[in-house]
């Protein structure tokens, strides 16, 4: 990643930069960070910048139903997580992937979806826009889609740094993620699974 310096017209500060990207990468991350507690928010450079809450939009509530909900999200490197099916594989890295059948409680998914509103999730686009002077290679790819009632969504994104008019979304996306990653590898059948070997730089 080229390192822009000191702020200056349109730059970031270096250690924002840094904050930032950390931030993506982690929000992507199924090796380093995938047996960690953090909640994917604090960051080998400091906890990530918390954007302002959004008001709750009443209307959301029946555009959103909590009815139907459910969502799908997997990298190009192996982690899945269906609600529909009930189906979680985990990222093992360096050993082969493993799947296991898992249901999220309604309660669970009480949960993220009230995350889901919070969010406005369905309000974003369908491809995260990113910095186009940064770049990370090799790059993962995470896809996720997701239905409230009759409204369906999809998002794709990639390692690198978000742009700077999307970084509030970007941190409430990650947020939602966290909280996804907390209750599924919170579960017992998640904890039983074998820990990842090696991990993605």
């Amino acid at each position: 990643m080229k390192d822009m310096g000191s702020r200056g017209p349109g730059r970031w500060p270096r250690r924002s930069i840094a904050s930032w990207l950390a931030a993506f990468l982690c929000a992507n991350c199924v090796g380093a960070c995938i047996e960690t507690d953090s909640g994917h928010e604090a960051t080998p450079w400091g906890p990530m910048a918390q954007p302002e809450p959004l008001p709750t939009r009443p209307d959301d509530l029946v555009k959103f139903p909590r009815e139907g909900f459910g969502f799908v999200l997997e990298t190009n490197y192996g982690e899945r997580i269906d609600t529909f099916e009930g189906w979680v594989t985990k990222d093992l890295v360096m050993l082969p992937d493993t799947t296991i059948e898992l249901h999220l409680t309604e309660a669970e998914l009480d949960t993220i979806w009230r995350k889901v509103i919070e969010v406005r999730l369905f309000d974003y686009p369908s491809v995260v826009p990113r910095d186009p002077r940064f770049s990370v290679d090799p790059s993962m790819t995470t896809h996720l889609s997701a239905r409230a009632g009759t409204a369906e969504m999809t998002l794709t994104w990639e390692s690198g740094v978000p742009a700077d008019h999307f970084r509030d979304e970007w941190a409430r996306l990650v947020q939602w993620i966290a909280l996804i990653r907390q209750v599924v590898y919170s579960r017992p059948e998640y904890q039983a699974l074998p820990r990842a070997k090696g991990a993605y730089l």
